[in-house]
């Protein structure tokens, strides 16, 4: 019962209800960690996460999700399609995300979320509203791979159409 009621904060923020049983086991695996959760959410601290969740060796998505479910405000969904987002808004080329759970991990605390955070205060932006399109734009982005595509306007253009974050 305990397992479903935690599962189901997953499904409320993944809006699905399917998880294989590799990512149930992820997921079941959290709840041995409530109590650590409950401080963490009280005092951020990223020793404590790392040390405890180690999301630099292996399902670091799922364990950057804790911290988002913890405090969406300040840190951002971060997946597949918001790291090819991210980096063609950045680099301007399309890339996959590393294999790399260390890598992964580095980008997301060291690059994203420190862009995610001066974006969203310098145009007093809603963070929920801007996870939404950032991922959205990078499903888009993985369909027009291999083609022709550059970065033809500034980012400033960019946040017009995105004007509906606030």
């Amino acid at each position: 019962m305990i397992t479903i009621v935690f599962s189901n904060c997953f499904v409320g923020k993944m809006k699905s209800t399917i998880f294989s049983r590799s990512n149930m086991k992820v997921i079941e695996g959290f709840w041995d960690k409530v109590e650590i959760l409950r401080e963490l959410k009280r005092d951020f601290d990223w020793e404590l996460f790392e040390n405890e969740f180690q999301p630099h060796k292996s399902s670091n998505i799922w364990k950057v999700f804790l911290l988002h479910i913890m405090d969406s405000h300040n840190y951002p969904i971060f997946d597949v399609h918001v790291f090819r987002f991210h980096h063609f808004i950045k680099y301007g080329f399309i890339k996959e995300i590393p294999n790399n759970q260390k890598l992964k991990y580095e980008y997301y605390k060291n690059e994203y979320i420190v862009w995610f955070k001066e974006l969203r205060d310098e145009h007093s932006l809603n963070p929920k509203k801007m996870d939404e399109p950032f991922l959205k734009f990078g499903q888009i982005l993985k369909l027009l791979k291999g083609f022709p595509i550059e970065l033809a306007y500034s980012f400033s253009y960019l946040l017009v159409f995105f004007s509906f974050c606030k």
